[in-house]
């Protein structure tokens, strides 16, 4: 992962978000010091389906957070919301490094979080575009 988030859990302490595939039923995975294997999570942030939430960014003893952790807050640290018809500098995982383009968003999809532009291609990595990029 390219950003480093960390949160916590009240049973382990804090740990880094080392993955998160939200195919998967427990996609957020977080890696926990003197823990073997990532723990998984709900995307609301629970240790079960049927459970309250436990991943907070915050260390919370006695004191519930107002807020918790689930996958969509995990994106929007990684990756900025995207905003149609605003140019992004875009790529996929099988493209050479260092090669990418510029693509004006047509349909974001959140979800999947994919950028989509006017040409209907489909790209799953993006950066902002700096204004000064592309306007002389």
């Amino acid at each position: 992962m390219e950003k480093e988030i960390k949160v916590f859990d009240p049973r382990f302490g804090w740990g880094i978000v080392s993955y998160f595939d939200t195919s998967d039923e427990y996609p957020i995975g977080v890696t926990f010091a003197g823990v073997n294997n990532a723990v998984t999570y709900t995307n609301k942030g629970a240790s079960f389906l049927n459970n309250e939430p436990v991943l907070s960014f915050m260390d919370y003893t006695g004191i519930l957070p107002a807020k918790w952790v689930t996958l969509e807050k995990i994106q929007e640290r990684i990756r900025p919301k995207l905003i149609e018809g605003k140019l992004y500098k875009v790529w996929n995982d099988n493209w050479e490094e260092g090669c990418y383009a510029v693509a004006k968003c047509k349909n974001a999809e959140p979800k999947r979080f994919t950028i989509i532009d006017s040409h209907g291609d489909i790209y799953n990595n993006w950066e902002e575009l700096p204004e000064e990029d592309y306007k002389s």
